[in-house]
C-alpha cells in the first residue's frame, strides 16, 4: 500500500468460517512479527464458536489430555 512517499504493510486476520476480517495490524516494515503476533493471538486468545468458545490452543491441549486419560483408563481396566 503506497502512502505519500513511504510504504506500509497490513496484515489481516480472517475468520475461516465467515471470511470476515476480525483483526488487522499495520507496520512500516515487513518483519515476521507482523504476522506472527496475530498467529499467537488467534491460537491463544480468539474464542471460536465451533469449539465451544475457547481458543484453539486450549482445545488442542484438552484433546491431548483426554487422549492420555483414555489410554490410562484402558490400561488400568
Amino acid at each position: 500500500m503506497a502512502i505519500w512517499r513511504d510504504f506500509v504493510y497490513v496484515a489481516f486476520v480472517i475468520d475461516v468460517y465467515s471470511r470476515c476480517i476480525v483483526g488487522w495490524r499495520v507496520s512500516n516494515s515487513l518483519k515476521s512479527d507482523l504476522a506472527l503476533e496475530w498467529v499467537w493471538w488467534f491460537n491463544h486468545r480468539r474464542l471460536l464458536e465451533p469449539i465451544s468458545y475457547i481458543p484453539p490452543a486450549e482445545y488442542e491441549e484438552a484433546f491431548y489430555h483426554q487422549q492420555k486419560t483414555d489410554r490410562l483408563d484402558a490400561v488400568l481396566n
